[in-house]
């Protein structure tokens, strides 16, 4: 009874897959009479609920590769890797212009392969495009090849559980990494030296998390892509993510309920820019930048972190609600910090403030509130109505002691 049952399997596999039986294992391009990439994927999706992976071994491989299980038998999981020495690398093809595009599918992973998209007059096109209904794909140690226009596009708000992870997109003439959808993760990803975008979130992406990503060198920028990091989407985390020398701005927050924590900004138009988004900013540095902080939200805070040497102001608000509680703001040329006229409900708290080219603080808004900020040198000023404050202390000859 038993050999008869591994006899129907058998059968209903070598049925279901023209004449190979379906079994995990490795196919290897170059081998087994496969001459093609997307010959070994086509190989692998006819195999049901099995675990495959492909071996690409060095070498230039012009084709576009398209990777769905619409169609097809369930896939357990499905890895392409570069095999041995040397660069793989895919370049899409005249028709289909992506390198990889990756629709209505799961479980797939892609490492160390080089990636571009068709050198076409059109434009646009994505080295690798992931959508429609999609989930836990992986990209490990995926890199582009500089002077493309787009790296990587994850569109549609049906995908979730995308992974970048050690993906290097520098050079893109646009956009480096485009995301939209739910729960993505990119960590440890780079994108010097692009023309619009290093990294893109949409409107209507959420909770997605950026750990360690940065960028370098911005070549240019508009008002559709105004910073290296432009967040946009509700509920993103940032950690430890760092940007430099932009033409832009460095973090551009909008939507609602980012958090960015230990994130750099130096030597951007202005390091972090936030307007009427409830952001949450901890232990981050703004250094070198024309404005460290400018925006302000409702609810929103500035939670330690240094603000320091840039050449307008340390932490400009313009919005109300906003809260900056315990940062260290040193040697800006204009004020530490300035609330603009029109603004309430600000909440200046704990702060330090060293050497500053303008005043520690100085209140243009009415109705906010100081308390326990210490100054050396700089002073605080008030020339707005009802606000208020307490143990607020500068030391230096000929400044106040207190606010207001």
């Amino acid at each position: 009874m038993l050999g008869s049952l591994r006899w129907l399997r058998t059968a209903v596999l070598v049925f279901a897959c023209g004449g190979a039986a379906a079994e995990a294992g490795t196919i290897t391009v170059g081998s087994g009479g496969i001459t093609t990439i997307q010959q070994a994927i086509d190989a692998a999706l006819a195999n049901a609920d099995t675990a495959d992976t492909i071996n690409i071994p060095s070498g230039v491989y012009t084709e576009s590769l398209y990777i769905s299980l619409t169609g097809t038998p369930t896939q357990a999981s499905l890895a392409l890797q570069r095999s041995g020495k040397g660069q793989v690398q895919i370049v899409g093809t005249a028709v289909d212009k992506n390198a990889i595009r990756i629709q209505d599918a799961r479980g797939i992973t892609l490492k160390n392969v080089v990636v571009k998209s068709f050198s076409a007059t059109d434009g646009d096109e994505p080295a690798v495009e992931i959508g429609g209904v999609t989930s836990n794909i992986v990209l490990d140690g995926v890199n582009g090849v500089a002077g493309d226009d787009v790296g990587v596009v994850v569109s549609g708000t049906t995908t979730s559980g995308v992974l970048l992870k050690k993906c290097d997109f520098s050079g893109m003439t646009k956009v480096a990494f485009s995301i939209d959808g739910n729960a993505h993760t990119l960590d440890a990803c780079v994108a010097d030296n692009v023309g619009n975008n290093a990294f893109l979130l949409s409107a209507t992406s959420t909770n997605c998390s950026l750990t360690n990503c940065s960028s370098d060198a911005l070549m240019a920028s508009d008002l559709t892509h105004p910073g290296l990091f432009t967040i946009r989407g509700t509920g993103h985390r940032l950690e430890k993510c760092t940007v430099k020398a932009s033409a832009s701005h460095g973090f551009f927050f909008e939507g609602a309920a980012h958090r960015a924590v230990k994130c750099v900004a130096q030597d951007c138009d202005v390091g972090f820019i936030a307007l009427g988004v409830q952001v949450s900013l901890e232990t981050c540095t703004s250094r070198q930048n024309t404005y460290g902080f400018q925006g302000g939200a409702e609810g929103g805070v500035i939670l330690g972190g240094t603000y320091s040497d840039n050449t307008v102001h340390g932490v400009e608000l313009t919005q109300s609600g906003m809260s900056v509680r315990t940062a260290t703001i040193n040697a800006n040329l204009g004020q530490g910090i300035r609330v603009v006229s029109g603004v309430e409900r600000s909440a200046l708290v704990g702060n330090k403030f060293k050497t500053n080219g303008g005043d520690a603080i100085q209140v243009l808004g009415d109705n906010n509130w100081l308390e326990a900020n210490k100054a050396t040198g700089d002073s605080f000023v008030n020339l707005g109505t009802q606000n208020a404050g307490r143990a607020n202390k500068v030391s230096g000859a000929g400044q106040s002691n207190d606010f207001p």
